[in-house]
C-alpha cells in the first residue's frame, strides 16, 4: 500500500479503484436510496438540535451561569448516580417488552419436526416394501445429525433394481455437463442433478443417491429426477454409509413423490422410523422447518450434549450450546425448540436495559426511548432469532456491566458489605458470558479499566470523607468515622481475584463437564469438580516438564501437545480445546460473500445475508423471503455521532457517566480493529448496545435543557427508528414480499442484499 502512494503508477492504480468503486456505487443505486438521504437528514437534524440545546437561551443571563459552571473546578469521578425504579416505570417497561416479544416470536419456527430417527452407526442396508406398486419421481428426506451418504435403490419385482444417482454438474456452453474430479468451479454455475440408473450385479449400495454433509444437517432436502422421469417401484433398499469420524448418522424421515411432485401416501413395512411422521414434510422447505446459516452447528451440538455424544463443533466454548439444549428439552428438536432460548434471552435484554438506563439517567422518558432504540434495532431481532451463541454473549455483557455500574454507584465510605454483591454478580455473569463465547473476554478489559479507575477515584473521595473537620461550636477537630481505605482497597482487590478470576475459571471449566461425560467420565459433577480443582497441582507440572523436554521451539504448542487427546479429565479437555479454538479462529481467512470490516460496520455498510428463498408469484409479481443481520441505520449513524459528542462532553464536563459509556463502547469495538480473521456485521452487536447508551446520554441532556421542541426531538427520533423497524420487519424475519418492495423501500445502498 505504501508503494501506491509513493509512485505515479501506484497513485493511478489507487485512483482507478476509487473511480471504479464510486461508479459501481452510483450506477447500482435503487430508488430506495432516497430513504437513506432522508435517514441521514433525520440524524443530522437531531445532532444539530442537540448542540443547539446546549447553547445559552437567547435574551437571558443563562450564559453567565453556564460560564461560571464551566469555570468551576471539576474532578472526574466514577461514583455514578443511581436512580431507583418507580411504579411509573413498570407499565412502559412491560409494554415495550411485550411488543417486542410479540414481533420477535412471530413465525420463529415450526413446532413440529421429525423426532424419531433411524440411526446408522456403520454401513447398513434397510429394506422395505409397499403394499402396492407406485410411480416414483423423486424423494425427500430430513437430515439429522452425523454425516455420510445414502444409496436408494428401487425395484418393481424385487429382482431388477434401479438406483437414484446424484451428480455434480457445471453449466458450460449452454449445457450442463459432469464436473471433473478436482475441478475449480469458482465463478461457474453448478447444481446437483439426479438420474435413474440401473444397478449392476453385485453393486448394491455402491451408487451415491443422497448426501448428508454438515451443510445439510437439520434440513429438509428434496431430489427430483431430471427431465421429470419416473420409475415404477414396490421394493426399496436404503444403504447408509456414515463417516466413521461422525457416526452415528441419523435420518429423520423419508418421503416419496410422484411424477407430478405430489407426496405419495405410503405405509411401508420394514422402515417404520422413516415413514412415521409424514405430516411434518413441508410442501416447500423454508427456515420455518429447517436450519439456516450456523444453525447447522449449534443446535446439532446442543442435541449431541443431550445424547451424551462428544460434539462435532468445538470452535466455541460449550455453555451457549448447553443453553440452546434447554429449549430443545422443552419443545423438542424442532426449529422453534432450538431457537427458543435465544429468543427468550433477546426478550429479557429489554427489561434489563430499561432498568440500567433508568438507574443511570433517572428519567422515565429517556429510559423508555433509549431502550426502544435497542429493542427495535434490526440486529437485536435477527441475531436473537437464529440459534447461534452471540445472543448469550451480549446478554451477559449487558448484565455484567450493569452490576459493575451498581458497584461504581456505591458511595465512598460505605462498608465492604455494600460493595461485595454487585462486584460478585458482575464477575459471575462475565464468567458465564465467557463460557458462551470468547468475544465476551473483550468486555473484561472494559470491566477491568472501570474497576481500576473506580477504585482510584473512590480513594480520592474516601480521603475527602476522612479529612478532619474543625467544629466552631466546640472548638475541636472532629475525625469522621470512616473505614480505612487501604483496608477496603486490599479486601476489594482480593475479592475481585475471586470474583473475576477464580469464579469465571470455575464456571468456564464446569461448562466442559458434558465433554468429559461424553468421553466416559462417570465421576458426576462433584467428582469432575474435584478433578478440575487438583489439576493445577497434579497434572500441570507434568505437562510443563514434557513441553520443556520436548526440544520443540514452540513451547506453547508443545505444552498443549503434552495433554492426552483422548483424556476424560474435564480440565485436560478444556485446556486442549482452548488451543484448538485459538488456532481455528486464527485460520478463518477464506473469503465470504458477506464478510465485512469494522469501518463498514460503523456506517452500516455491509449486512450479512442469512437466508433468501424466492417464492411464488403474488399478483404477477415475484416474491422473496429473506433476512439479513445489520443495524437500524438511524441507530447506527446517530450512535456513531453520539460517541464523539459524549467524548467531547466527557472531556469538557469531566462526566463520569460519559466515561463509563466511552469505556464500554471502546472495549467492545477496538479489539476487532486488530483481528485478522474474516469478520461479519454481527460482530458489531455488543458495540451497538453501548452506542445506544451514547444516544441516550444525548437525550438526557436534551431533557435536562428543556429547550423548545425537546420532547418532539427525542420522541420523534425514537418514533422514526421504530417506524423503520416496521418497514424492514419483513426482511428481518423472512416474510414474503414482492421484489419491488426491496427496490423501493429496503435497498438503501447497493451493498445491502435486500
Amino acid at each position: 500500500m505504501d508503494v501506491l502512494f509513493l509512485t505515479a503508477e501506484g497513485s493511478s492504480a489507487l485512483w482507478d479503484k476509487v473511480t471504479f468503486g464510486l461508479t459501481w456505487f452510483f450506477t447500482n443505486l435503487s430508488p430506495a436510496a432516497a430513504w437513506a438521504v432522508l435517514g441521514i437528514a433525520v440524524c443530522v437534524a437531531f445532532f444539530v438540535y442537540y448542540w443547539w440545546c446546549l447553547r445559552p437561551r437567547p435574551h437571558s443571563l443563562e450564559w453567565v451561569s453556564m460560564a461560571e459552571e464551566d469555570a468551576r473546578p471539576r474532578r472526574m469521578t466514577l461514583t455514578l448516580p443511581r436512580h431507583k425504579l418507580t411504579r411509573r416505570d413498570i407499565l412502559p417497561m412491560v409494554l415495550l417488552t411485550a411488543v417486542y416479544a410479540l414481533t420477535a416470536f412471530f413465525q420463529l419456527g415450526n413446532f413440529t419436526s421429525p423426532q424419531s430417527v433411524r440411526s446408522f452407526a456403520e454401513r447398513e442396508t434397510v429394506s422395505f416394501e409397499l403394499a402396492e406398486e407406485v410411480t416414483v419421481g423423486g424423494v425427500g428426506w430430513f437430515a439429522g445429525i452425523g454425516t455420510g451418504d445414502y444409496s436408494l435403490e428401487l425395484s418393481a419385482d424385487g429382482e431388477t433394481w434401479t438406483v437414484l444417482q446424484v451428480a455434480d454438474e457445471v453449466w458450460e456452453d449452454g449445457v450442463w455437463r459432469a464436473k471433473e474430479p478436482g475441478e475449480n468451479t469458482d465463478g461457474k454455475s453448478t447444481r446437483l442433478a439426479y438420474y435413474w440408473e440401473d444397478v449392476l450385479p453385485g453393486g448394491e449400495g455402491a451408487v451415491q443417491s443422497m448426501r448428508q454433509d454438515y451443510k445439510t444437517l437439520l434440513k429438509w432436502q428434496r431430489a427430483t429426477a431430471e427431465g421429470g422421469s419416473t420409475i415404477r417401484a414396490k421394493y426399496f433398499r436404503l444403504t447408509a454409509d456414515p463417516d466413521s469420524a461422525q457416526s452415528p448418522m441419523d435420518l429423520g424421515e423419508l418421503v416419496l413423490y410422484d411424477g407430478a411432485g405430489g407426496m405419495l401416501s405410503v405405509s411401508p413395512t420394514g422402515a417404520d422410523a422413516l415413514f412415521d411422521e409424514q405430516d411434518t414434510a413441508p410442501e416447500k422447505s423454508t427456515y420455518m422447518d429447517s436450519s439456516y446459516f450456523d444453525e447447522i452447528y449449534h443446535p446439532r451440538t446442543a442435541l449431541e450434549h443431550l445424547r451424551n455424544i462428544y460434539p462435532y463443533e468445538v470452535s466455541h466454548p460449550p455453555l451457549g450450546k448447553l443453553i440452546i439444549s434447554l429449549g430443545i428439552l422443552i419443545f423438542g428438536m424442532t426449529p422453534f425448540g432450538w431457537r427458543f432460548m435465544g429468543m427468550l434471552f433477546g426478550v429479557l435484554m429489554v427489561p434489563v436495559l430499561y432498568i440500567f438506563l433508568k438507574n443511570l439517567f433517572g428519567k422515565t422518558p429517556v429510559a423508555l426511548c433509549g431502550t426502544a432504540l435497542f429493542t427495535f434495532d434490526f440486529m437485536h431481532l435477527v441475531q436473537t432469532r437464529i440459534a447461534t451463541i452471540d445472543t448469550y454473549g451480549v446478554f451477559f455483557i449487558l448484565v455484567s456491566y450493569y452490576f459493575m455500574y451498581r458497584w461504581l454507584a456505591v458511595p465512598a465510605g460505605k462498608k465492604l458489605r455494600w460493595h461485595v454483591p454487585p462486584l460478585l454478580l458482575s464477575g459471575l455473569f462475565w464468567g458465564i458470558g465467557c463460557a458462551c463465547k470468547w468475544t465476551v473476554v473483550y468486555a473484561g478489559v472494559g470491566l477491568a479499566v472501570m474497576w481500576l479507575l473506580g477504585l482510584i477515584f473512590k480513594g480520592r473521595e474516601w480521603a475527602d470523607l476522612a479529612r478532619p473537620v474543625w467544629e466552631e461550636e466546640s472548638q475541636t477537630m472532629r475525625y469522621p468515622s470512616v473505614p480505612r481505605f487501604w483496608v477496603h482497597a486490599l479486601a476489594t482487590t482480593l475479592l475481585s481475584v475471586v470474583f473475576f478470576v477464580i469464579i469465571p475459571l470455575s464456571v468456564y471449566t464446569a461448562s466442559y463437564f458434558p465433554y468429559a461425560s461424553a468421553r466416559g467420565n462417570e465421576s458426576g459433577f462433584a467428582g469432575m469438580a474435584a478433578q478440575s480443582a487438583v489439576w493445577p497441582a497434579e497434572k500441570l507440572p507434568g505437562y510443563l516438564e514434557q513441553a520443556a523436554e520436548s526440544g520443540s521451539e514452540d513451547k506453547i504448542k508443545a505444552f498443549f501437545d503434552a495433554i492426552p487427546a483422548d483424556s476424560d479429565d474435564p480440565a485436560d479437555i478444556m485446556m486442549k480445546n482452548q488451543y484448538f479454538m485459538l488456532t481455528y479462529h486464527q485460520g478463518v481467512h477464506n473469503p465470504h460473500p458477506y464478510q465485512s470490516d469494522w469501518y463498514q460496520w460503523i456506517v452500516d455498510g455491509r449486512p450479512i445475508l442469512y437466508y433468501r428463498e424466492y417464492g411464488y408469484a403474488l399478483n404477477g409479481e415475484q416474491t422473496v423471503s429473506l433476512f439479513a443481520s445489520f443495524n437500524n441505520p438511524l441507530v447506527s449513524w446517530l450512535g456513531l455521532a453520539a460517541f464523539f459528542a459524549v467524548l467531547i462532553r466527557t472531556v469538557r464536563k469531566k462526566s463520569g457517566t460519559g466515561l463509563f459509556i466511552l469505556i464500554s463502547v471502546l472495549s467492545q469495538f477496538l479489539p476487532w480493529m486488530a483481528v485478522g480473521r474474516v469478520l461479519f456485521a454481527y460482530h458489531y452487536f455488543p458495540t451497538i448496545l453501548f452506542l445506544v447508551f451514547a444516544i441516550t446520554y444525548l437525550m438526557n441532556d436534551i431533557f435536562d435543557r428543556r429547550r423548545e421542541g425537546y420532547r418532539l426531538a427525542v420522541y420523534g427520533f425514537t418514533g422514526c427508528a421504530v417506524l423503520l423497524y416496521a418497514v424492514f420487519y419483513p426482511a428481518l424475519i423472512g416474510l414474503y414480499t414482492p421484489l419491488w418492495y426491496g427496490t423501493y423501500f429496503l435497498r438503501w445502498f447497493p451493498s445491502w442484499p435486500l
